[in-house]
């Protein structure tokens, strides 16, 4: 029984320390720019969520940043690069309260649906037109 009672906690406790560590190591791998990046300044960079695929991450598991010809998404399960004539259209999402942008593109390689969750979708939005379309 004694054994029992210290099984539970511990275990709880482990899952806390890793599920912390992989979620900090999330975040962190969210921030780096992708190498197109390197020596830039973004006109545009914040930290988001988003959907790719299935897969959706929140506030602040994704990176976007905005330059003059292209755009770079970042999180832990992808780094996207688009450049201008690779998207075709810019649509808003709705989801409850959340407003986010619907990221159209031609690019086979890239997951099919790429929505991201800004905290100000309005520059986001002007953002991505000015850098993709």
């Amino acid at each position: 029984m004694e054994m029992t009672t210290l099984v539970l906690p511990v275990a709880g406790g482990l899952i806390a320390v890793v599920g912390g560590f992989l979620l900090l190591r999330a975040e962190r791998h969210a921030r780096r720019p992708a190498p197109p990046e390197a020596g830039l300044t973004p006109s545009y960079a914040e930290q988001a969520g988003g959907r790719f695929d299935g897969v959706n991450w929140t506030v602040p598991f994704v990176r976007v940043a905005a330059y003059p010809d292209f755009v770079s998404i970042s999180c832990v399960t992808n780094q996207i690069v688009l450049r201008k004539g690779e998207v075709t259209g810019i649509d808003r999402e709705r989801l409850l309260m959340a407003t986010g942008l619907r990221i159209r593109h031609t690019r086979a390689d890239l997951p099919g649906t790429v929505i991201l969750w800004p905290r100000d979708a309005e520059r986001l939005d002007a953002a991505l037109r000015a850098s993709l379309l």
